[in-house]
């Protein structure tokens, strides 16, 4: 697996882990 590819796994992954927390509250917030 090349460097570029696992950047982006693990980019990925932290949005998934960052989405159920501020980026809904955020999200509700404003909707």
């Amino acid at each position: 697996m090349s460097f570029e590819i696992w950047l982006a796994f693990a980019f990925a992954c932290a949005i998934v882990l960052a989405i159920p927390g501020p980026t809904i509250m955020l999200v509700v917030s404003y909707a």
